[in-house]
């Protein structure tokens, strides 16, 4: 299971290289804009590719930010919240402090370079519901 993904087919490949057939020939279609197709500019200066969807200003895809051991205990805590078993819960808002689990990846998020502008970046704290 260490290979499968959990939720369904990939649209990049397992060599770090965007599969973006429309995008790189110039005959992107413009019919379905909700599917979300990346634009290949991928940052360079690390070891963290940075996909930006154009069709969704303001989303960015890190590939390699976390590794797959950190994505598994992330998404073993979020089940273990319950967050998805209860209809009536509402998964967006979360009062009091933040889970242990997320300040977990805001700790691996303070220490990368470039992720957020300076303002956003130098924010105590970095995120505050």
């Amino acid at each position: 299971m260490e290979d499968e993904e959990l939720f369904g087919p990939g649209d990049f490949s397992d060599s770090g290289e965007l599969e973006v057939d429309n995008v790189m020939n110039g005959t992107e279609n413009h019919e379905n804009d909700t599917q979300l197709t990346p634009d290949p500019l991928i940052s360079s200066n690390s070891e963290h590719q940075k996909i930006v969807f154009p069709s969704i200003p303001g989303l960015y895809l890190y590939k390699n930010l976390l590794t797959q051991e950190q994505q598994n205990k992330l998404v073993d805590a979020i089940i273990h919240e319950g967050y998805f078993e209860r209809p009536e819960s509402n998964q967006a808002m979360c009062f009091g402090t933040l889970p242990p689990f997320i300040m977990r990846v805001v700790d691996i998020i303070e220490n990368i370079p470039s992720i957020f502008p300076d303002e956003i970046k130098n924010r105590k704290p970095l995120f505050d519901q």
